[in-house]
């Protein structure tokens, strides 16, 4: 797994790539009664980031976020 974080002016920009075993019904999952501890993230990023995207890669999955955030000058 890799991940990769930017701030571009007001934007936090993160990519994250897994290239382990993820079952593909599971990238669409939000939490929910279950004690399941696999397919939590996706749901959790698209709640939170103001995009998302999940790329199929062929030997993984690669999914881009960004986020808002307030910039205070020093």
């Amino acid at each position: 797994m890799t991940v990769a974080l930017s701030l571009v002016h007001s934007t936090l920009r993160i990519e994250v790539a897994d290239f382990g075993n993820i079952n593909p019904d599971q990238r669409n999952c939000y939490a929910d009664a279950t004690d399941d501890e696999h397919g939590r993230g996706i749901g959790i990023v698209n709640l939170l980031a103001d995009r998302a995207e999940i790329l199929q890669e062929q030997k993984g999955w690669r999914v881009r976020a960004t986020i808002g955030i307030a910039v205070h000058p020093s």
